[in-house]
């Protein structure tokens, strides 16, 4: 009868385990994707994934993308304004360092914006993002995405109401 009671035992420590691993897996992806309003992976060929769900979330993003091997500039500023950088530098792309991807149908969390970033294709080059979020729904917001070469001056907040 001890052996049934050990094999039973196991089999719930082993139960347990996988739940756990499970709800940790559950509460990376949500605190990632949902809560932080944006996602940054590295797949297994080693390009990065940046995918935006919410644009009034992303403290944090410039890091996240530089620690997965990108230069990153991210600037988050009010609804309704807009960065001037003096100097502006002339954009230059690099073929294939940036591609877009398009939600799918069966996508459950709708993202705003979805970039596939190749590092190796970025040599000395930087990822721009200027967010002006519209709020608590991220499709009002305006999010410019550019590569750019060289240095532009530090984000002025602009308002063009006043």
């Amino acid at each position: 009868m001890s052996g049934l009671w050990r094999k039973w035992v196991l089999v719930g420590v082993a139960g347990c385990v996988v739940l756990a691993a499970g709800v940790g897996v559950a509460v990376r992806l949500i605190g990632e994707g949902t809560s932080a309003g944006y996602a940054v992976t590295t797949e297994a060929d080693g390009m990065v994934k940046v995918r935006l769900y919410r644009l009034d979330r992303v403290e944090g993003l410039e890091e996240r993308i530089r620690a997965a091997g990108i230069a990153a500039e991210v600037a988050h500023v009010p609804a309704g304004t807009y960065c001037r950088r003096t100097p502006p530098a002339v954009e230059q792309f690099e073929r294939g360092a940036v591609a877009y991807e398009t939600a799918k149908e069966s996508e459950t969390t709708p993202f705003v914006s979805s970039m596939i970033l190749d590092p190796k294709r970025f040599g000395g080059m930087t990822l721009v993002l200027e967010i002006a979020d519209g709020g608590k729904y991220a499709k009002t917001g305006v999010l410019g995405q550019r590569v750019r070469t060289g240095s532009y001056g530090p984000c002025e907040v602009v308002d063009p109401s006043k």
